[in-house]
């Protein structure tokens, strides 16, 4: 097994999720950032610096003898010009459904990976479009009471019953809409010749 060990700056669910379907082993530590957007802050630049801040972070609280790669990551989404972050709530999250009801909503993931033996940063980003249909009022009351996706991006739980509130998705990869774009990962870490597939469990 490579040497590297993976850990992933979060401690999201879905993230967790999608590193144990792939049978990667890694840690997980939380980094309890302030995800707060600043003034006027274009949402690329948001999520890839929430992303970056993520891993620094984390980068403080391991080894520093000892070979890491660090994963952090972010997701919003935007409509008419407004970020739309995670609900938290039950109102929040039944305003968001009824605004983005019958029209596209971009969803923006980005991504930093930091190789310490390197001291090698790359953060990009991963877009997604998805045309949501125009559901009903009662469509939202039961979707919020089945799947309760408050940590959700615009309360929109892709890989569960949220997928059938929509009618088409534009993207590379699925799993950027569940918070964690592994096409890109592995992009990033071929460039540096390491490749997932190296890591089992």
């Amino acid at each position: 097994m490579n040497t590297l060990k993976l850990v992933l700056a979060s401690s999201s669910s879905p993230r967790k999720k999608i590193l144990n379907h792939l049978g990667i082993p890694f840690i997980s530590i939380s980094p309890n950032i302030n995800e707060k957007p600043f003034p006027m802050e274009k949402i690329s630049n948001l999520v890839q610096r929430l992303s970056k801040e993520k891993v620094i972070a984390v980068s403080s609280m391991i080894p520093k003898n000892k070979p890491f790669i660090i994963l952090g990551c972010d997701q919003m989404a935007i409509i008419d010009k407004e970020i739309i972050g995670k609900p938290y709530s039950y109102n929040q999250a039944f305003i968001q459904l009824k605004k983005i009801r019958g029209k596209c909503v971009k969803f923006y993931c980005g991504i930093c990976v930091f190789i310490n033996t390197e001291n090698y940063m790359k953060t990009s980003i991963e877009k997604t479009e998805v045309f949501f249909r125009k559901f009903s009022i009662k469509e939202i009351e039961l979707y919020l009471k089945q799947e309760k996706p408050y940590k959700c991006a615009g309360s929109f739980k892709s890989e569960g019953r949220g997928i059938l509130l929509v009618n088409k998705i534009l993207g590379k990869d699925p799993n950027s809409l569940i918070g964690l774009p592994v096409l890109l990962l592995q992009k990033i870490l071929l460039k540096k010749k390491i490749n997932l597939l190296n890591f089992f469990l």
